[in-house]
């Protein structure tokens, strides 16, 4: 929640949004985190490119 709010106050920083992100992770809210990893990997963050296959990781392991 913190870093929604502080989203709406100054621009959100890379890191942080892979922070985040990395939260939907976590609460298995897989598409919205693709979404916004895809979108940070495209800035050239290297978390962010992590990030995208972590969560195809994290989706396969639920399905089996």
């Amino acid at each position: 929640m913190a870093l929604d709010e502080r989203s709406r106050i100054a621009p959100e920083r890379t890191g942080l949004m892979v922070l985040r992100v990395y939260a939907y992770l976590k609460l298995r809210r897989f598409g919205h985190a693709e979404q916004v990893f895809r979108a940070a990997a495209g800035t050239g963050n290297r978390n962010a490119l992590k990030g995208v296959n972590d969560v195809k990781v994290t989706r396969d392991a639920k399905i089996q």
